[in-house]
């Protein structure tokens, strides 16, 4: 089983970075058929072969996920897709499509 851990700070403050990742949630939802909720200022996600947490504080982000073993070759470049993606959300742009 892969894991991937990412940490970024950010400037958009508790709020705004709830919104933005509110909008990645509703992204993994329809594209990737994950189901998410949310506990305080974390969101727990999990989708076949993968599960997961993203923890907001007013000036850090911080992702936690698990891949199965059939998702573990796959690791780099779903890690690099999500980077890409908080990347996105915490600069306010809104565009959290995946690819």
């Amino acid at each position: 089983m892969a894991r991937i851990h990412i940490e970024r700070r950010h400037h958009l403050g508790l709020d705004k970075a709830h919104e933005e990742v509110q909008k990645l949630a509703e992204s993994l939802k329809s594209e990737l058929q994950a189901a998410y909720r949310w506990n305080g200022n974390q969101l727990l996600f999990e989708r076949t072969g993968a599960s997961g947490t993203i923890t907001l504080t007013p000036d850090k982000i911080e992702l936690d996920a698990k891949l199965s073993l059939m998702l573990s070759p796959m690791k780099a470049k779903i890690e690099d897709s999500i980077r890409k993606k908080l990347d996105l959300a915490l600069a306010g742009e809104g565009n959290n499509k995946l690819s």
